[in-house]
């Protein structure tokens, strides 16, 4: 005919609304005739075998069920430290960091003897700062299987939940061994590695084995009551660490074994303690990394108080866009988030335990 589709698909000039309309009820008869010939065509047929679930001999009448709800995303470490942070807030918006008053040196209390002076000591004070960072994603999909797929195939929803998870997980990262230096950083200030003034244990690697790690980690906790004058109230480590310390061996090869049960009433938000180290509970954190130390090779064992800690969160942001992909008839897929961690306002509460004797212990 004198007409173009597409031109009229784009263009739209006189009458082009109405011949796409028509164009369109004409091919849909068309598509409906053609199916009824292939129905027609099909006729009576029989089988020269036993039908059987072999595709070809019948299997194609049993199709496989898709369970698109119980969709598995990547492997990735679990919100740890993240959830155990007690003071936890929303981000306000329009900030790009986060700071609050330390008083360093505080005023003196004392008992007065009559007509004596009162004890006065003046206080010092400096700035607990982090920065507001940003964690973002995208995931590009095809046009075609966001349209197509069923309702119940819940892709959108499987992108969105894989992003979550990798959110929480760069979080939880950053929140351990987060490289960040002051309000400009593009990552948080991680307990373990940015905060200043942490008490830093040494484990050498003259002998490797639970019975001679004990003692640091029994410096750990010394060097917190001395210098925060509270205990702490928690230990950080990996899987595969607690894994090689329950199975070490002592003097008498006996196992190592310091299972301690704890029932701490956590909500089912926060994480449950796997056993205990000197009375205290055990939080396996596998987002702490085994690439530390000169070597590259090492973990760390964190010991610490999370109630020291404040953590602010903003809601995710998602958005899906087609003009990234318009030439490949994609769809990107975007989530984004903002955080901030006051770390540093309690150094004293945390001791990290690291050295040649960390070196990454993995299955055995």
């Amino acid at each position: 005919g004198p007409h173009s589709y597409y031109r009229d698909s784009v263009i739209r000039g006189p009458g082009a609304q109405e011949r796409l309309n028509r164009h369109g009820e004409q091919m849909g008869q068309a598509y409906k005739r053609r199916n009824e010939r292939s129905i027609r065509a099909l006729g009576n047929f029989e089988y020269r075998v036993e039908p059987n679930t072999n595709q070809g001999t019948g299997g194609y009448f049993a199709p496989p069920l898709w369970l698109n709800q119980l969709f598995a995303t990547a492997n990735r470490p679990g919100r740890v430290l993240s959830d155990l942070i007690r003071a936890r807030f929303p981000l306000p918006r329009g900030v790009s960091s986060v700071s609050l008053p330390i008083i360093g040196t505080g005023a003196v209390v004392g008992s007065q003897v009559d007509d004596a002076g009162v004890l006065s000591q003046d206080i010092t004070d400096s700035a607990g700062v982090s920065p507001v960072v940003t964690l973002d994603g995208f995931v590009d999909v095809a046009l075609q299987l966001l349209e197509q797929s069923p309702a119940t195939a819940a892709v959108d929803w499987a992108v969105f939940t894989d992003l979550s998870e990798a959110s929480d997980a760069q979080l939880e990262t950053q929140l351990i061994v987060g490289t960040g230096t002051g309000i400009n950083s593009q990552q948080l200030i991680g307990v373990a590695t940015g905060v200043s003034g942490v008490n830093s244990i040494t484990f050498p690697a003259t002998t490797i084995t639970g019975a001679v790690l004990y003692p640091y980690l029994g410096q750990a906790i010394a060097q917190i009551g001395d210098n925060r004058l509270k205990p702490p109230e928690c230990w950080l480590m990996r899987t595969a660490r607690w894994a090689w310390i329950k199975t070490s061996e002592d003097t008498a090869t006996m196992p190592f074994d310091m299972g301690i049960p704890f029932f701490l009433g956590n909500t089912a938000d926060t994480p449950d303690p796997i056993g205990g180290i000197a009375n205290f509970p055990v939080f396996l954190d596998d987002a702490i990394p085994t690439n530390l130390g000169a070597g590259g090779t090492q973990d760390l064992i964190v010991c610490l108080r999370p109630s020291d800690l404040i953590l602010f969160e903003s809601e995710p942001q998602t958005m899906v866009t087609r003009e990234p992909g318009s030439g490949t008839l994609s769809a990107r897929i975007l989530m984004h988030s903002y955080a901030a961690a006051i770390t540093d306002r309690r150094p004293a509460g945390v001791s990290v335990v690291s050295g040649a004797g960390m070196a990454k212990v993995t299955g055995f």
